[in-house]
């Protein structure tokens, strides 16, 4: 099994308990951090890669009226359960694709989904899975309308032993190719792949934050020119 292959048998898994588990109240708490940056208008296009079960773009739905959200996960049944609970709670507008983002053309995608570009991209915890992190940022940029802005929160190496620890799990014992970044790497990655004013909007580290033993998070964000 590959590593792309065990990450979406991984969450697969996970997909019917993912909002309610023990991790729950975490995942959601990046979500709101998101929420709080992505300062959209009525009618705003909106891309999530690595989706999960869409929590992000219902919560932007109902905050934004009209807005129109398409989120891509590798995982199918993280997709199936995304497009259950929008359908369950009724929230319009949204659209869900099954796909590995590295090999997705990322034009096709939103063009088959009824969106010419995304206004606000976002990536949320799931960074850290691609194999190639400039390739996946530059598919975002791809896609990112003119004007329009990226959210990326992914977790931070930066004063963080415990996400060094676990980024060795990770490669040692699960064989997969996690891989976290300092904060300044992000913004390096960002700005090469064509955005600007690429910064640090946000940072979360904290011992028993929301549910984790250790939390070390930044959110990076850019516009296209």
């Amino acid at each position: 099994m590959t590593s792309t292959e065990s990450t979406r048998a991984a969450f697969d898994a996970k997909a019917k308990s993912y909002e309610e588990g023990r991790l729950g109240g975490w995942y959601r708490a990046q979500g709101e951090l998101v929420l709080d940056h992505s300062r959209l208008q009525a009618g705003s296009s909106v891309l999530d890669v690595g989706c999960g079960t869409g929590w992000l773009l219902r919560r932007m739905a109902r905050r934004y009226a009209g807005i129109t959200g398409l989120g891509v996960d590798l995982a199918p049944r993280m997709v199936e359960a995304a497009r259950e609970r929008a359908r369950v709670e009724a929230v319009a507008g949204l659209s869900f694709v099954a796909g590995d983002w590295m090999r997705i053309d990322p034009r096709l995608l939103v063009e088959a989904n009824s969106i010419e570009s995304a206004d606000l991209v976002c990536c949320v915890s799931a960074f850290h899975y691609f194999s190639d992190p400039a390739l996946a940022i530059e598919k975002m940029f791809r896609v990112t309308s003119p004007g329009g802005r990226l959210l990326l929160l992914d977790r931070a190496r930066d004063r963080s032993l415990m996400t060094l620890l676990w980024e060795a799990i990770h490669r040692l014992l699960l064989r997969d190719i996690v891989r976290f970044y300092r904060s300044e790497e992000l913004v390096a990655l960002v700005e090469s792949a064509g955005y600007g004013e690429a910064r640090v909007a946000a940072e979360i580290r904290k011992f028993l934050w929301r549910g984790k033993l250790n939390t070390s998070l930044v959110l990076i964000s850019a516009t296209r020119p």
